[in-house]
C-alpha cells in the first residue's frame, strides 16, 4: 500500500503541469553569444488560449503578437511589419503547457526539439526562464514582477500598423 501511494504522488508531481491563464510581467532578456551579451527589456502579456504580446523597449523598440496562429512584428524603428504563421516562433503557453516539473519550483519543457529550463517564485509565478536558441546563444528571460492569472483586457493584443511601414509577408 505505502508503494502504491508513493507512486501515486511520484506521478502527480511528475506529471503537474504550471497553470497559468494569463500573464503579466516586465522582463530582462539576456542574449549570450560567444563573448558577446546584449541584454533587453519589455513587457510580456499572454492571455490563454493562444493570444501573447511581447513588448521590447530597449535598447529597441519592438511589439511581437501573436495571435491564434498568426505572428505580427511591428518595429517602428526601421518602419516595418512582418507578418507571418505560427511555425518557428516560440509559444509561450505552448512552452509552459508542456513543463514538467523537476523539483520544486523547476520545470523542464521540450518544445520543437528544444529545451526550456522554467523557474517559479514560491508563489508559482514565473520568475525566470532559460534556453539555447537555434543559433546556439544562451537566452535567460528574467520575470520582474510577474502577476498570473489576472484580468487582461483583449484590447492589449489588437495592433495597428502604420500604413507608411513597409510590411512583408512570409
Amino acid at each position: 500500500m505505502k508503494t502504491l501511494v508513493l507512486f501515486i504522488i511520484s506521478q502527480i508531481i511528475l506529471f503537474a503541469q504550471i497553470d497559468i491563464d494569463s500573464f503579466k510581467s516586465s522582463f530582462l532578456q539576456t542574449v549570450k553569444s560567444n563573448n558577446k551579451i546584449v541584454k533587453y527589456k519589455g513587457e510580456l502579456y499572454f492571455k490563454k488560449p493562444a493570444k501573447i504580446l511581447w513588448k521590447y523597449k530597449e535598447p529597441i523598440i519592438k511589439s511581437i503578437y501573436i495571435i491564434n496562429d498568426q505572428v505580427v512584428i511591428i518595429e517602428p524603428e526601421i518602419e516595418q511589419v512582418t507578418i507571418s504563421h505560427f511555425s518557428e516562433t516560440k509559444n509561450i503557453i505552448d512552452i509552459l503547457k508542456n513543463a514538467k516539473k523537476v523539483k520544486e519550483n523547476l520545470y523542464i519543457a521540450i518544445y520543437k526539439d528544444q529545451n526550456f529550463k522554467i523557474f517559479l517564485d514560491n508563489n508559482q509565478n514565473l520568475k525566470k526562464i532559460i534556453f539555447k536558441d537555434e543559433l546556439d546563444n544562451n537566452i535567460e528571460i528574467v520575470f520582474l514582477n510577474p502577476k498570473k492569472n489576472i484580468d487582461i483586457e483583449d484590447k492589449i493584443f489588437e495592433y495597428k500598423i502604420n500604413p507608411e511601414y513597409d510590411v512583408i509577408f512570409q
